[in-house]
This record gives C-alpha cells, structure tokens and sequence, in this order.
C-alpha cells in the first residue's frame, strides 16, 4: 500500500482495533497454549462448530476460567484435556454443561499408551521390520540380495547401555517395593542412593522394559545419504574400501574408513563373500539397501491411529505383518482400531 512502519507499529495499531462481538456459542473447546515456550502459558478458548478462537486468557489458571465461564453463561458442551485444573473450573464456571474429551487428546492418550505396550515386542517388531525388507527383495526383477545390517555401536558401549537398563529396573523395584511398604520418600532415597525427583518419577512411571528404547538417532550413519551411490559402485565392481573412500571424501562423506569398511562387511556377507579381499569371478546377485528407518514402538503405534485410507501401500502391508507377528500385537491393534473407530464416530469427543 506504500506506507513505511516497523513491526511495533503495527502491532501497536492492531492493539487499539476493538475485540469482534461474538454470540456465546454451545460447543467450547478449551486448552492451553504457549506465549512464550517453557515459560508463560495461556488459555485458548475455541468455538468448536466454527472453528474460530473466541477468546486468549492471560493464564492457565482454574479461577480465571471458572470467571470466564460465568461471564458467558449457556455453553452446552466443554472439551478439554485430562487438566485437573480445567475441569475444576468447567464444573464451578459451567455446572450444566457436559464435559468431554476431545479427540486430539483422546488420540494422543490412545498413541501413548499403544507405544508404551509395542515397548515390551520389539524383537517381534524387528522381525516385522526384517520381513518386510525381505519381501521387497524377493519382489525385486532382479536377483537381489539384502545388506546385513552391521551393529553402529561397540560391544563394549552395548553392554554399557544393557547394564545402565537393568540398573534402572533394580532401582525402579526396589522404590515401588519401599513404597508399598509405607517409607516415606526421602528414607526411600537415601537407601537406594537416587534423588528425591528421581523416586517420584520412577514410582509413577510404568515398570521398565527389559531391553533399552532406542534413542532417536538409533540406527541412523554419517554413510546414510552416500548408500546408494556407494551400493552402484560396489554393484558395479568396486570394493576396494580405499578407492571407496577416496571417491566418496569428494562427495562430503566425514566419516572414517573404519565406519565404511563396517558397512562392506555387511554387503560382502549378504553376497556370500568371503570376509577377505579376495577375487571372485563369479557373477554376483545385486545387493540392495532400503534404507528405512528402524520401526519403532512410535512407528507402530503411528500406523494404528493413522486413518486406513490415509496408509500407504507399504504402511498397511506392514501393520499386517504386525498383526500376523503375534496373538498379543493382534489383539492389541484391534482393541485400538476398535477404540479409533469409535472416537471417529463421535462428534465431540468421549463424555468424561
């Protein structure tokens, strides 16, 4: 339009334009939300047959809800959360109005607790994951073979983690058998030798698996973006690990020959090479890398919720897999879809 301002000035005129007049609506959804992340929170209140926030309150707080509420009397349904402090306000501010759960929370309930569940089968979910690959090999035009995947981390640091694991689940049952017992916190530990933060949290977490949950970058190499340039030279003839890492410095590769050759010795068995360098004239099966990430107790879970027409291809054929892995990932991933189903079927959400 021509005019010259900064920011503030606009925001400036923006702040003195008045508030839109809005008629109460009968369907309110509430949450709270973020002014500044990890430091101050709001609430946000939303007219759930418009789709259109109504109002910003400056806190989370139950009394400046509860004061909202009675300001607008004639709201039919609250949605909210599982907030203890949101529904003491909705009871005090809206006694007549009904309580539900909304669906994103419901969902989000649902997806943990189906992650936390697939946690104690993730050998059986590895197993899914090997399968699938294995399919799509065996599907291929060509003769193909699969690259054995080759552990990133050293027996040494593995052992590490698996004895860091059980030092949890020793520590987490000997807090949740000194509580049962009726010792105070602190007693609980100084016996046990942890924090006071520490027994609160593993008392109300659930028992800890016995194999460790994979961290984010599980699975993931400085190799990963260079596998399929790297698999077309090794197809091609190519296996020198020297002349390999020679032509891929050029490429950005950073990491060291050792993470290479840890590679190649997953290619050469997956051939039926063996572990030396030796010549072979034989022709020999292409090998292929699908490179997906592992799948995950949040994968999983991920697919269940997930709306069937939205799954891809791949994404059903592995939840079948999943399903047809183990009676208990069975019934699991129908108890859920029947859940889903149910949620998809209301309009708000589930009364609570």
């Amino acid at each position: 339009m021509g005019y010259v301002a900064c920011g503030s000035t606009l925001l400036n005129q923006l702040q003195r334009l008045p508030l839109p007049d809005f008629t109460t609506p009968k369907v309110v959804g509430v949450d709270d939300f973020a002014f500044r992340k990890g430091h101050n929170y709001g609430t946000i209140l939303v007219n759930l047959e418009t789709h259109q926030p109504i109002a910003l309150l400056a806190d989370r707080k139950a009394e400046t809800l509860v004061e909202w509420l009675q300001a607008h009397p004639g709201i039919e349904v609250l949605s909210r959360d599982r907030s203890r402090a949101y529904k003491r306000a909705m009871t005090e501010g809206a006694p007549e109005a009904i309580q539900v759960a909304d669906r994103f929370h419901w969902v989000k309930n649902l997806s943990d607790t189906l992650e936390q569940a697939f946690g104690s089968y993730r050998s059986e979910l590895k197993a899914v994951e090997q399968s699938q690959h294995q399919a799509t090999v065996a599907n291929a035009p060509e003769e193909t073979v699969l690259a054995v995947p080759k552990p990133i981390a050293t027996e040494t640091s593995q052992q590490q983690i698996r004895q860091n694991q059980q030092r949890k689940i020793d520590q987490q049952k000997t807090i949740k058998s000194l509580q049962a017992q009726g010792w105070l916190q602190t007693a609980i530990a100084q016996t046990v030798g942890v924090s006071l933060k520490t027994v609160e949290r593993y008392s109300t977490l659930p028992d800890f698996p016995e194999i460790p949950p994979r961290r984010p970058t599980f699975g993931r190499s400085l190799l990963d973006p260079y596998k399929p340039q790297l698999l077309d030279w090794w197809n091609s003839g190519l296996r020198e690990p020297s002349l390999l890492m020679k032509l891929l410095k050029p490429c950005g590769f950073e990491g060291s020959l050792r993470t290479l050759q840890r590679y190649l010795s997953g290619l050469r068995e997956a051939q039926g090479l063996p572990p030396v360098r030796i010549k072979v004239d034989q022709a020999l099966p292409k090998v292929v890398d699908p490179q997906s990430p592992p799948f995950t107790p949040r994968q999983a879970a991920y697919l269940v919720v997930l709306k069937p027409d939205n799954r891809q291809a791949e994404e059903t054929d592995l939840l079948e897999r999943v399903v047809q892995q183990h009676p208990d990932l069975s019934q699991l991933v129908e108890l859920a879809e029947g859940s889903v189903l149910a949620t998809v079927k209301t309009t708000a959400g589930r009364r609570l």
